[in-house]
Formats: C-alpha cells, sequence, structure tokens
C-alpha cells in the first residue's frame, strides 16, 4: 500500500492556489510543457496527477473542441477543488 504523504488542498486551498499560483508560477511551466508535448488538433490525452488541471486546461485549448484532455488526480476523489473551481470534476 502506498502511504499518502499528508499534503492536500482542502477548503479553500485549491481557490486561493488558483487565483495566486497559478497566475504567477504555474502557468508558464504549464505552458512550457503544453508546447514541449507538441500537441496536435484533435490529438487525445491523459493528464495523470493533474492537480486542479493547470496543464490539462492548457492543453485542452492546444487540441480543442475535437480532440479530448482526461485529467486525473492522485486522489480517490475526483473532485477534491476542481467542482468548486469549475463547476464540475
Amino acid at each position: 500500500m502506498v502511504e499518502q504523504s499528508g499534503f492536500q488542498l482542502s477548503g479553500r486551498a485549491p481557490e486561493m492556489y488558483e487565483r495566486y499560483i497559478v497566475p504567477t508560477i504555474s502557468a508558464a511551466s504549464a505552458q512550457e510543457l503544453v508546447t514541449l508535448a507538441a500537441l496536435k488538433t484533435g490529438e487525445r490525452l491523459l493528464d495523470v496527477a493533474c492537480g486542479i488541471g493547470v496543464v490539462t486546461r492548457q492543453a485542452a485549448q492546444v487540441v480543442g473542441p475535437t480532440g479530448e484532455v482526461t485529467g486525473r488526480g492522485v486522489r480517490t476523489e475526483p473532485d477534491y477543488g476542481l467542482r468548486n473551481l469549475f463547476g464540475r470534476a
């Protein structure tokens, strides 16, 4: 069995992370990763351990409406903050 690290965002933490950390730090790194992946319109992507979906959302913009991006977190509850941030998990 894998031991949990104990670090999990909860309550308003995902919202605060999205508001303050993503624009200042995470967005640029996510964009660099998406660029390195060289995704094309219509491709399908699975983002494992997606967190609150910073890379997932940028990849979805690249593959467009004919592509598909699925993000899967490492927790057993798939919506640990995504539902609160975006209205869906």
